[in-house]
């Protein structure tokens, strides 16, 4: 299953802000827990699918105006890509807003041990 970025996605906008971890498969229970507590204190929507498979994943958080993806990267098990866009193209994201999302949802992840982030402007 391919990495789903937000501009493939319909009519969002552009990705503004993107994330790389590396993470133990053993530890995606604890990922996705901590996704949970991320989309809970934001009252953002969580949906996870995991296409009936324990390999390949998708995380939707769906706040009013951003939306935030999460997915397996092919041929990597350990490596998971998180997206942050805009879900209107018209009504952009302001940088600040999003910077306070990307550094909430790092303290989230850095949670869990042995998780390494990478920022990806």
């Amino acid at each position: 299953m391919p990495c789903v970025a937000p501009y493939s996605i319909g009519s969002f906008s552009a990705w503004i802000r993107s994330l790389k971890i590396k993470i133990d498969e053993s530890q995606r229970e604890e990922l996705f827990a901590q996704f949970q507590k991320f989309a809970d204190k934001h009252t953002f929507e969580f949906i996870l699918s995991d296409y009936g498979t324990t390999d390949h994943f998708l995380v939707e958080i769906w706040g009013e105006s951003i939306l935030i993806t999460a997915s397996d990267d092919p041929g990597d098990l350990e490596s998971v890509t998180i997206f942050f866009s805009g879900k209107h193209p018209r009504n952009s994201v302001d940088e600040e807003t999003v910077d306070e999302l990307l550094d909430d949802l790092k303290s989230y992840i850095n949670e869990i041990p042995n998780v390494t982030l990478t920022e990806e402007k």
